[in-house]
């Protein structure tokens, strides 16, 4: 599960749950303006997510 907090009131603003990862999620990183998400996840998976509609713009395997 994702969640962002909005640290001025304590509130989560934000949550993505385990339709968007079905495993232990490792990384995240913000895209600079703030849009897309990148995680990484124990799958060996990496998802690009639209946070403000909860949805997977991309996912990629990882095997190597």
């Amino acid at each position: 599960m994702i969640l962002v907090w909005d640290v001025g009131t304590g509130v989560a603003v934000l949550t993505l749950g385990s339709d968007v990862h079905p495993d232990t999620i490792y990384s995240v990183d913000w895209s600079r303006d703030g849009a897309l998400i990148c995680t990484s996840c124990r799958d060996k998976r990496v998802r690009i997510i639209e946070p403000r509609k909860g949805t997977i713009v991309a996912v990629s395997c990882l095997d190597l």
